[in-house]
């Protein structure tokens, strides 16, 4: 049974949802959901937790007695860091605990890279990499360009986490 906490990010949060996502948080996010929709989805599933940076939305979920936090930062890694440090979350990156941060479905690690091969570029068949595939997207995904930059945000993140002042 996971017990990580659970998250609904309102229409201002995509790209803090993308990140929770990769970092193995079961995140929900739509572009164009109304407030009241996102209150009847806290309400049915009770376990998730509202991020926003909507005051009047914050509010009305607490009222209701649902659970909410108001992101203070528009900044990615005092955003990681503030859920962190409210939450006392794990920011590790750990692609084999990973989310598709398209549509938030568990990643499977590749053991057969002929299952897949059609979707991964050329220059990267040959190589010995690590894939991890989205069932639901049929997507494809591996530590590529841009994976120092992802680990450095989240470990600055973590550290973040220690200060008082978040």
């Amino acid at each position: 049974m996971d017990e990580k906490p659970s998250f609904i990010c309102d229409s201002m949060l995509g790209r803090l949802s993308r990140w929770l996502r990769v970092l193995g948080y079961d995140t929900l996010y739509q572009r164009d959901i109304e407030d009241e929709e996102i209150i009847n989805l806290l309400a049915d599933c009770k376990i998730r937790i509202l991020l926003t940076r909507d005051r009047q939305l914050y509010t009305r979920v607490v009222e209701a007695g649902l659970k909410s936090i108001l992101i203070p930062y528009e900044n990615i890694i005092r955003q990681l860091a503030y859920i962190g440090k409210k939450l006392n979350l794990n920011l590790k990156l750990d692609p084999d605990n990973s989310r598709c941060s398209v549509c938030n479905s568990r990643l499977v690690k590749v053991s057969n890279i002929d299952s897949v091969r059609a979707l991964i570029p050329p220059l990267l068949r040959r190589g010995n990499r690590n894939f991890w595939y989205c069932h639901k997207c049929n997507k494809v995904f591996w530590k590529g360009r841009m994976w120092p930059n992802i680990s450095r945000i989240a470990s600055t993140a973590s550290k973040n986490m220690r200060k008082r002042n978040l």
